[in-house]
């Protein structure tokens, strides 16, 4: 009689003994799996904002190959994944040169971006047949 209810007692430990493990194993891997979920979001809005930095620079650049009063210039958009500004006004480097900076906001990543055009003069007739 003695000899089966230390079997059961010995059972009944390496069962509880498992269930902690099991347990424990799957919530490491819960918590891991939501870092690794919060770490791959970040990354995303990371890469968002610096698609919306270089769409700043992009309106940049045609802000400056545009006729050179800055009034209608625009310096600021919004796009599904977020937004971009420009540090307005461009500073001139001298020899047709300017410094652009731009910004991209998404959700609560920002991205600062710097670019420097150096503009060639067209013609007035480049369209002309």
């Amino acid at each position: 009689m003695r000899h089966r209810s230390v079997e059961r007692g010995t059972v009944v430990v390496i069962s509880l003994g498992l269930v902690l493990l099991l347990g424990s194993l799957g919530s490491a891997l819960l918590i891991r799996s939501l870092h690794e979920s919060h770490i791959g979001h970040r990354s995303a809005a990371r890469q968002r904002a610096f698609f919306l930095a270089e769409a700043g620079v992009e309106q940049a650049s045609f802000n400056l190959q545009t006729p050179t009063d800055l009034t209608d210039d625009q310096t600021a958009g919004t796009l599904v994944t977020g937004t971009y500004q420009l540090e307005s006004p461009p500073v001139p480097l001298g020899n047709n040169r300017w410094q652009v900076i731009a910004h991209g906001f998404s959700q609560q990543e920002h991205r600062r971006m710097e670019a420097v055009f150096q503009l060639t003069p067209q013609s007035l007739f480049r369209f002309a047949l």
